[in-house]
């Protein structure tokens, strides 16, 4: 393993050439795979050089297919990788091939920091968010109430029963 060799029937390993750096090859091989987290470069050089996946990319299985986009929720700060890093629990991310934890955010229904690594909270009753990100969550209008903890969105306030009950903002 980590040696090729192009020459059908071949008797002798010493006709057999070493893989490149960050390629391996199976016993019997005729030729050189890249390695997990490697691929070859979308403009082929002279020699079958296998690259790292970019930020953002990974790769987790020996082979010559291209890096594969991190998923939402997920990100690739290194070159390299062989998986995505999560987003911190109740956060993700707004696109795929996202390249640092910085780019999480919390979840509709939920607010905080999550760029930070700081906890995301859930919108507390009398309160939602619709959107993914770290902005507050949004208070139910005057005459409307909530019971529902992590709202996403503006349904979740209803309006008073009683015509002539009366609720404050974010109630």
């Amino acid at each position: 393993a980590g040696k090729f060799s192009s020459d059908q029937g071949a008797s002798s390993e010493s006709v057999c050439t070493e893989c490149a750096e960050n390629a391996v090859s199976s016993e019997g091989a005729s030729a050189c795979v890249c390695s997990p987290g490697y691929e070859l470069p979308a403009i082929k050089q002279s020699a079958d050089v296998c690259i790292a996946c970019e930020e953002g990319f990974y790769k987790d299985i020996i082979g010559d297919q291209p890096c594969t986009p991190c998923a939402i929720g997920t990100f690739a700060d290194e070159i390299g990788l062989t998986s995505c890093k999560a987003c911190p629990a109740l956060a993700t991310t707004t696109s795929t091939q996202t390249e640092r934890a910085n780019d999480c955010v919390c979840m509709a229904g939920y607010t905080g920091r999550a760029n930070n690594f700081a906890p995301c909270v859930p919108c507390q009753p009398g309160t939602y968010k619709i959107v993914s990100g770290s902005s507050g969550c949004v208070k139910c209008g005057i005459g409307k109430h909530s019971d529902v903890l992590n709202g996403t969105s503006a349904s979740v306030c209803k309006d008073c029963v009683d015509q002539f009950a009366w609720s404050p903002q974010g109630s």
